[in-house]
């Protein structure tokens, strides 16, 4: 079942990108459908999309900040 909604939600992306749809908005659709899909409690699922954007805008800062 897991590898079933990991298609869908590959699928939803997929979908939504072609429809141009915001990628931020986008992947935080995908990420809270997935979530509650595979049965994640709420409180859970805000602390993964937390620390997911957390670590993926911390990346990047640094590379933003250390580009001459």
């Amino acid at each position: 079942m897991p590898l079933l909604i990991l298609f869908l939600a590959i699928g939803v992306q997929i979908f939504l990108t072609a429809k141009k749809v915001s990628p931020f908005l986008s992947l935080l659709i995908v990420s809270v459908l997935t979530g509650f899909l595979m049965g994640m409690e709420p409180s859970a699922e805000l602390i993964s999309i937390e620390k997911g954007v957390d670590s993926t805008l911390c990346g990047l800062a640094l590379i933003i900040c250390l580009e001459p």
